[in-house]
């Protein structure tokens, strides 16, 4: 999740094919729950004491190892623009995508922080901020969408730090290792890129002009199955439990 798999080229490397999700900022690799404390009550609402006020109830989208994905994760998600949309995608299915990145990242999280490795790994918080920051047009525009939807900044801000932890763990821990390979550059180009090149009419002599393009997406390729790979092993050792509407 890192969500949707990545995409496969259409009218040049790197693009993906009609229909499919483009690769998600990498924000979104450490999306977590911000629940201050509560329980989940049947059929998927969360109580949260709110003091002499009395109990405020939210959705429970879905339950990660005794930890609550909200409604409100959601919303701070969505605010964020933290998953790439499909064009023409309806709002049921892009949330349930987000919803499924948001039960799959909060995984990955816990799985970083039971290994204390949030307070090991050099992340720069500032950086993060900022890419959200301009991604959903300044800050003067998000704080205003966080006050619509009654949200709090700093709930947005420790989602955005867990985030930055796991992308700097996957980096390190993972990038190294999807190198792509001559042969796997050549498979790329053969089946997929040059018989779509023809089709549109361009030349498709030689992948070389499109070599770096191609290796990046088979880099992207090879990194999200071993995400894909470390998330749903942590699913099978864990406990998901997602509530449908």
């Amino acid at each position: 999740m890192l969500l949707a798999a990545v995409a496969v080229p259409s009218g040049a490397a790197g693009e993906g094919p009609p229909g499919s999700r483009p690769p998600a900022p990498a924000a979104l690799l450490a999306v977590s729950a911000v629940a201050a404390g509560g329980s989940a009550a049947p059929g998927g609402s969360w109580e949260s004491s709110r003091g002499s006020a009395g109990l405020e109830v939210e959705r429970v989208l879905a339950v990660v190892n005794s930890v609550p994905i909200l409604l409100s994760d959601l919303e701070l998600a969505l605010v964020a623009q933290m998953i790439p949309r499909i064009p023409d995608e309806d709002d049921a299915s892009f949330e349930e995508a987000v919803t499924e990145a948001l039960v799959a990242l909060e995984l990955r999280w816990r799985n970083l922080e039971a290994a204390g490795i949030p307070g090991r790994i050099r992340v720069d918080l500032d950086a993060a901020w900022q890419r959200v920051v301009e991604r959903t047009g300044g800050e003067s525009v998000l704080r205003s969408e966080l006050a619509t939807r009654s949200l709090r900044e700093a709930d947005l801000r420790q989602l955005v730090r867990r985030a930055a932890v796991v992308e700097a763990y996957v980096a390190s821990r993972f990038a190294p290792f999807a190198r792509p390979t001559p042969e796997e550059v050549e498979s790329v180009w053969r089946e997929e890129l040059k018989p779509q090149l023809l089709a549109q009419g361009q030349e498709a002599d030689s992948p070389e002009p499109y070599r770096r393009r191609l290796e990046q997406l088979v880099r992207e390729r090879k990194l999200e199955a071993e995400i894909r790979r470390w998330t749903e092993d942590l699913e099978l050792r864990g406990e998901v439990i997602r509530y449908r509407k």
